[in-house]
């Protein structure tokens, strides 16, 4: 997972970086959706689309952001994330 050669792309012009670029994934909430929107972008935000299994229990922080409503961002660290992988990646 590299997190931070995508956050590089996203420095401010002040030179941070969006904590949603520096420590989190990119998701929707559904998987046909989710390719979708890969087909749409591109591969301007990847080329794979991989299932996951979210906890519902709050031991791991997801949060809405963007301005459309079915985007998510979950934080955590690398070996965390890997950990909520449920199956094998789609390529787009």
């Amino acid at each position: 997972m590299a997190v931070n050669s995508r956050a590089e792309r996203w420095q401010t012009m002040d030179g941070e970086i969006p904590r949603e670029s520096a420590e989190g994934i990119s998701v929707y909430d559904n998987r046909d959706y989710a390719v979708r929107m890969a087909i749409r972008a591109e591969g301007k935000f990847g080329v794979f689309v991989v299932p996951l299994n979210v906890p519902d229990d709050g031991t791991m922080e997801c949060r809405q952001t963007g301005r459309n409503k079915r985007h998510h961002t979950i934080y955590g660290h690398p070996e965390e994330l890997l950990q909520i992988v449920a199956g094998k990646a789609v390529a787009i």
